[in-house]
């Protein structure tokens, strides 16, 4: 795992560790909203641009490692109910 400025966590690794089935902007807009996590406090939402002429543009989460924690046991508890 990734930690980012000492404290954050992109999102993009947790949900790629976690073997999420769902697509990343579905999974993580999902949680925020069920969860009711908080920009600026649980995570940090920032763009940035990608492709040969830097005309994509890619959200970012960095989280931090209270919601990554919560959002690795909610989706374990969803997994492992699963198999």
């Amino acid at each position: 795992m990734v930690i980012k400025d000492g404290s954050w966590i992109d999102a993009r690794i947790l949900h790629k560790e976690l073997g999420v089935g769902k697509k990343f902007t579905d999974w993580i807009k999902g949680k925020i909203k069920k969860y009711e996590f908080i920009n600026g406090e649980d995570y940090k939402l920032t763009f940035t641009k990608t492709g040969e002429r830097k005309n994509v543009k890619v959200n970012c989460y960095s989280l931090t490692l209270d919601m990554a924690k919560e959002l690795s046991m909610v989706e374990n508890e969803f997994l492992d109910i699963d198999n």
